[in-house]
């Protein structure tokens, strides 16, 4: 389910549509921050914008943007990309997931193998 961290959702000019301003949200953490960042923790606070429970955003970012590792965040991957054979591999993986969760009782329809768009 998305979260609404309205905050930061803007309106794209002309479309009718919003987004979420990720670098308003990292730099609301620390100014300028945003730019010092390497790619792949503007990928992971753009998600944390998108998804995160509002109340443990400015935890999450904190921890992004100062490179700590005290607390697990979550993580709400919207696609994966694997290399030829290795996405079979990943299917099959998350399948015996998904058994070993019905296994233990839990709902294993919480871990999916694809997402529909919002």
């Amino acid at each position: 389910m998305t979260q609404n961290n309205t905050q930061y959702r803007r309106p794209l000019a002309q479309t009718g549509l919003e987004y979420f301003d990720v670098r308003a949200a990292v730099n609301d953490i620390k100014p300028n921050a945003y730019d010092t960042l390497p790619y792949t923790s503007r990928v992971l606070a753009e998600q944390l914008v998108r998804r995160c429970n509002p109340a443990d955003l400015q935890a999450c970012l904190t921890q992004i943007v100062e490179g700590k590792k005290e607390l697990d965040f979550p993580w709400y991957p919207a696609r994966v990309v694997c290399h030829d054979i290795l996405g079979q591999t990943a299917l099959v993986d998350l399948a015996g997931l998904r058994d070993a969760i019905a296994d233990q009782g839990g709902d294993p329809s919480r871990l999916t193998l694809w997402s529909k768009p919002n």
